[in-house]
């Protein structure tokens, strides 16, 4: 998501160069976070009311007769601005307090946006800054609305980009890096920087409100897309393999919450357990013989799922697809452990691990793909004592 971090740049607190104190802050709260995962462009800057609602006002000089423009505050139409960006960002996720926000609508806003955050990481610091009296709270930016793409995509400022604890500051053909000798800066491990090429200018063909719009509906669209795969996949293997939405939660609540190359190994174990599961459930072994006149009993899982696709009378693209699957996550489950033996930094295996965790939901949704009728429902019942009341 795109998310702002929006603060009271009129607060004494932060004086008169606000930037730099709510960048130490936000980002010194952010790196604490020991699990951190995050790769995002940031931006920076005011949110320009006052710009934006601004007339032009024509004045006739007598003496020369020429006519010279300048611009003036409206206040009227400050105020329906303010009022519609408040109903705008409402609409979305956020984390303001309305009625201090609606107070402050005289103060200028500065914010801190990124461009890629996962929700769980801006819930992290959006508690780490509350106690820190300028903040206001963050809200999901959606650039399909116009105000929005206006205020945040066409006029804050490109910073820089975070990958986990390191930094690219940007720069362009007529700047020195933004920004780069101030102090905080050595709080992350790595500090470099990185050239814009003109990207973010009027110069840069796709920098605009239709082409944001696109990638705003995308990404809404796409983030819908595979919530649902998820969703069907856990609902219709269920049926079959009860357990599945337990082994998939402990594997991602153990993703989430590692920190070692060794807790990262123990999530694609897991992920390596879950498909065994669910192939054992959905083409166990058995005596019986196959169309080939062989038995399945003590093939590997790769030809129970050949066996199974067979069964199903799938076709051989459709079969060549799943095996081809398979062979990525295998392929992934090797490439983990070759990186764990060379003994890698954590943050290149928790990227390895995360792909493996996908793709084992990816391949969990290739065999839902093979049957075109339900899965049969298998319930575990309770123990006798576990129905039992007191």
């Amino acid at each position: 998501m795109k998310i702002a971090f929006h603060f009271d740049a009129d607060s004494e607190l932060l004086g008169c160069c606000y930037g730099d104190v709510v960048h130490e802050r936000i980002f010194t709260d952010l790196l604490q976070n020991r699990n951190l995962i995050i790769s995002s462009k940031i931006f920076i800057g005011d949110l320009l009311f006052g710009v934006y609602s601004s007339e032009c006002i024509a004045e006739e000089d007598d003496e020369y007769g020429s006519v010279k423009l300048s611009y003036r505050m409206n206040d009227d139409g400050y105020k329906r601005m303010f009022e519609q960006w408040v109903m705008s960002v409402s609409k979305g996720w956020n984390t303001f307090d309305m009625h201090r926000l609606i107070g402050l609508r005289e103060h200028n806003i500065y914010t801190v946006c990124f461009e890629s955050i996962d929700k769980k990481t801006a819930l992290y610091l959006d508690n780490a800054l509350k106690d820190f009296t300028p903040y206001l709270g963050a809200a999901k930016i959606m650039e399909d609305d116009q105000l929005q793409w206006i205020l945040y995509g066409m006029s804050l400022v490109p910073f820089g980009r975070i990958v986990n604890r390191s930094l690219n500051v940007f720069y362009d053909e007529w700047q020195t890096p933004f920004m780069l000798d101030s102090s905080w800066v050595g709080i992350f491990d790595k500090v470099t920087e990185e050239k814009l090429n003109l990207r973010y200018t009027i110069f840069d063909k796709y920098h605009d409100y239709s082409h944001a719009r696109r990638v705003a509906e995308w990404k809404e669209n796409c983030g819908s897309m595979l919530a649902f795969v998820a969703d069907d996949v856990v609902s219709r293997i269920s049926d079959i393999a009860p357990d599945i939405s337990d082994k998939l939660w402990a594997a991602l609540t153990g993703f989430e919450g590692a920190e070692t190359n060794e807790q990262y190994a123990q999530v694609m174990t897991s992920c390596r357990r879950i498909f065994e599961y669910v192939v054992d459930r959905v083409a166990p072994e058995s005596d019986e013989l196959t169309e080939s006149g062989h038995s399945i009993k003590k093939n590997k899982y790769r030809n129970r799922l050949y066996e199974y696709a067979m069964r199903c009378r799938k076709s051989d693209a459709d079969i060549d697809m799943i095996l081809a699957s398979l062979d990525h996550l295998t392929a992934q489950w090797d490439k983990l452990n070759a990186l764990a033996n060379k003994g890698v930094h954590a943050e290149v295996y928790r990227e390895e691990a995360r792909r493996c965790f996908i793709r084992t939901i990816l391949l969990l949704e290739d065999i839902v793909s093979l049957s075109k009728s339900p899965f049969p429902i298998q319930t575990e019942l309770k123990e006798s004592d576990e129905t039992d009341i007191e």
